[in-house]
């Protein structure tokens, strides 16, 4: 593994565990958190690794948060998660940033049903789920909060680039 790579995972985690420690304990991911990496990234990629890895990082930020400022404006994300999976988007470059965000998104849902479930509201919430998908508000009106998952799927996407070829 080059130190490039090297400090890429070490960000990535860290990242994830301060995201996720954050987002559990106070329900919001710090801007102190998520702007450095926005700003500092592309153009230290860009200084030590070439123009291709500042494209690469600006790309990142740009595709990684396009859906989930999306999903923010229309009141279904907090402005913290927009900017981690930009910061994301930042340090691992669109494809990577991209695994992450859609894994973060796989987890949150199994974690969302796996809560309407032992809560007991899981088969009222499913039946709602077209008029929910059509933008009419949820039942619990809440956000996603993508701390914990986010990490998880850091931990997850990292471990199967390092285990399979």
């Amino acid at each position: 593994m080059t130190a490039a790579a090297i400090v890429t995972c070490s960000l990535l985690l860290t990242l994830g565990a301060v995201a996720a420690f954050t987002d559990l304990r106070r329900g919001l991911i710090p801007n102190w958190l998520t702007l450095p990496p926005l700003l500092l990234v592309p153009p230290v990629q860009g200084l030590f690794l070439g123009p291709g890895a500042l494209g690469s990082s600006l790309l990142g930020v740009f595709v990684c948060g396009a859906v989930p400022l999306m999903i923010f404006l229309r009141g279904g994300m907090g402005g913290g998660d927009v900017k981690l999976l930009a910061a994301i988007g930042a340090v691992a470059g669109a494809r990577l940033g991209l695994e992450i965000q859609l894994t973060s998104y796989m987890i949150a849902t199994l974690i969302a049903l796996c809560t309407l479930a032992h809560r007991g509201h899981l088969l009222t919430t499913v039946a709602g789920a077209p008029r929910a998908v059509a933008g009419a508000a949820s039942a619990s009106g809440a956000a996603i909060r993508l701390g914990l998952p986010v990490l998880l799927a850091i931990v997850a996407i990292l471990g199967s680039h390092w285990v399979l070829p």
